[in-house]
């Protein structure tokens, strides 16, 4: 069941709403519309649409109109470039990341101009230690997770550059790092 899908019901209140289910509801319940501006198809889809969320109450148009990221297996930079599908994006263990940066580092930089990824910590970083976040930024990898819980240099450096925009967690790319018809190698030492 997706969120907000599922609803339990009492049974006595199941009975009273049996009479008056799929019917519309009257007319002290019904929105105030203006009586000469046409509705559209998707407005009268939603026009009695009652929205029962499980923990936050978000209007279906709202989020339809919503971008998402649909996650996906990474199976190479040459198949991700032919399909070209913008909201696929997929995850790497820091250690893979790295061997990405180390063997095809141009052209992770232009998946990520892409296609999003998201770097986690490995499996073997059971004293919550952090990887330095620094490279897989400069890659264009636009979500590069660390372990909050430990105070080393890698996380002053995520607090340092995100209080740059006020701590919001985002920050927009250069705008070399986003155009197709520039190259950027993050371990030239000159551009």
């Amino acid at each position: 069941f997706l969120q907000g899908q599922l609803e339990l019901v009492d049974e006595d209140d199941a009975k009273e709403d049996a009479s008056t289910q799929g019917a519309p509801p009257s007319a002290k319940e019904k929105p105030s519309l203006e009586e000469d501006k046409p509705l559209t198809a998707e407005e009268k889809a939603f026009l009695y649409y009652q929205y029962t969320g499980a923990t936050t109450a978000v209007h279906p148009l709202l989020s339809s109109r919503v971008n998402y990221c649909q996650p996906i297996k990474f199976q190479g930079f040459d198949i991700s470039e032919e399909k070209n599908i913008h909201h696929n994006m997929s995850s790497f263990s820091e250690t893979a990341g790295l061997g990405y940066l180390k063997t095809q580092a141009i052209e992770f930089v232009n998946y990520n101009k892409r296609q999003m990824s998201r770097i986690y910590p490995k499996g073997a970083r059971v004293d919550s230690s952090n990887y330095m976040p620094q490279v897989f930024w400069n890659a264009g990898c636009q979500m590069v997770s660390l372990n909050y819980q430990s105070p080393d240099l890698p996380m002053q450096l995520n607090q340092g550059k995100f209080e740059y925009n006020g701590n919001c967690g985002y920050l927009l790319k250069p705008d070399f790092m986003c155009r197709t018809d520039k190259t950027f190698d993050p371990f030239a030492e000159s551009p």
